[in-house]
């Protein structure tokens, strides 16, 4: 059941941060703890009370896509 869900995971676009003004993306769904082993290392956590900017997102969507197997989406 949990595996046929994480078939739907993907990258989602979550916004242009000001301060460096890099694109930031985040899961769309919680990954296994296997998945985010593999790819934590390419995320920062954002802890702001912004609704796009926040939890862990990554300024590299690519690899992360790439390592996973998973597409980017649009997202916003």
């Amino acid at each position: 059941m949990i595996e046929k869900k994480l078939e739907c995971l993907s990258l989602v676009f979550r916004g242009k941060s000001r301060l460096d003004g890099w694109d930031y993306y985040g899961f769309n769904m919680e990954p296994s703890e296997g998945m985010w082993s593999r790819v934590q290392k390419y995320f920062v956590g954002f802890g702001t009370d912004d609704k796009t900017l926040n939890g862990w997102l990554t300024w590299n969507p690519q690899v992360v896509a790439d390592t996973l197997g998973i597409p980017i989406e649009a997202g916003l």
